[in-house]
């Protein structure tokens, strides 16, 4: 008989109690395997690394096994690297930094409303999406250009709202991602703002997710190249560091709590982290902002409290 005083805990608790501890153990000793597992994977010579840039959002199969997110990226030639390597595209340096599967259909002189090249797609967004309906997208990311810049904004909100519910037919099971319009070195042109809210308008009208980048390459000449329109490789790694985080958030499926999850939840107030190190991604601009770093503080900094 226990002595006066002393607490008696069901045997039915104890048992909750160790079965939750063991699960949690079991999720931290694989997520350690699985981070030293893809530390040790060989990124291609003089590819730029994303430190941290942890996978969120693998697809579990139904035999346990993980199917890496199928990613694909619609957008203009500064998401397709115009004057570089294809595989310094920023796109694919997300894939190859999160493990996902990526499909990058941008394409040069292309906007929602105004044509791609001849030479390359000689489409709108629209015509690009249409042609890839053959695609099993998870995910589908699409960008504000630059492009539909001096044309009637009226217009183009027409084709954006056209694109991105075409985006929604053809992959009704998709989560649809807007990103806003990236510029260079250069003032930022007041109509930047209007393509951008009609980015965010649309995607959010099929239930898609809106994502606000900024302008990394704000005055950083540095990181353009000769033609002062098309970022260096060191400024697609540059894109590519803003972009992963609030992208990885947002490309996490529907319900999904991971163990960073809890931790986060138990605090009351999130960290603030100081912006990327140039170091750790490749060449980032100093000027990427403060940025919370609630959900991974080892990975790449989150720029909104709104992910967190």
């Amino acid at each position: 008989m226990p002595s006066r005083g002393a607490e008696i805990v069901p045997r039915n608790f104890l048992t909750v109690v160790l079965a939750r501890s063991a699960v949690v153990l079991l999720a931290v000793t694989a997520s350690v395997i699985g981070v030293s597992a893809r530390a040790e994977s060989p990124s291609p010579a003089g590819a730029p690394v994303l430190a941290g840039a942890l996978s969120l959002a693998d697809a579990p199969s139904p035999g346990g096994v993980t199917v890496p997110l199928k990613v694909l990226f619609i957008g203009d030639s500064v998401m397709k690297a115009a004057g570089l390597d294809p595989s310094q595209a920023w796109p694919v340096l997300i894939g190859r930094a999160t493990g996902w599967d990526i499909t990058n259909l941008a394409c040069n002189g292309a906007g929602f409303l105004q044509q791609g090249d001849p030479d390359d797609c000689a489409s709108t967004f629209a015509g690009v999406l249409q042609s890839a309906a053959t695609e099993t997208p998870d995910v589908v990311v699409v960008e504000g250009s630059s492009n539909d810049f001096g044309l009637d904004n009226g217009d183009i909100l027409a084709a954006t709202v056209a694109a991105v519910a075409e985006a929604r037919a053809e992959f009704p099971n998709a989560k649809i991602v807007g990103l806003s319009a990236v510029w260079g070195a250069e003032a930022l042109p007041d109509q930047s703002a209007d393509v951008d809210n009609q980015v965010s308008d649309a995607v959010t009208a099929v239930g898609g997710t809106f994502i606000s980048i900024g302008q990394p390459l704000s005055g950083r000449y540095d990181l353009m190249q000769s033609d002062d329109i098309h970022p260096t490789a060191e400024g697609q790694a540059a894109l590519a560091a803003v972009i992963v985080g609030p992208l990885r958030v947002a490309a996490r499926p529907a319900g999904e709590l991971l163990l960073a999850d809890s931790f986060r939840q138990t605090r009351t107030k999130p960290e603030v982290a100081d912006a990327p190190r140039s170091d750790d991604i490749g060449a980032a601009p100093a000027r990427a902002g403060v940025s919370v770093s609630c959900c991974f503080p080892q990975a790449f900094p989150l720029r909104t409290n709104s992910f967190c």
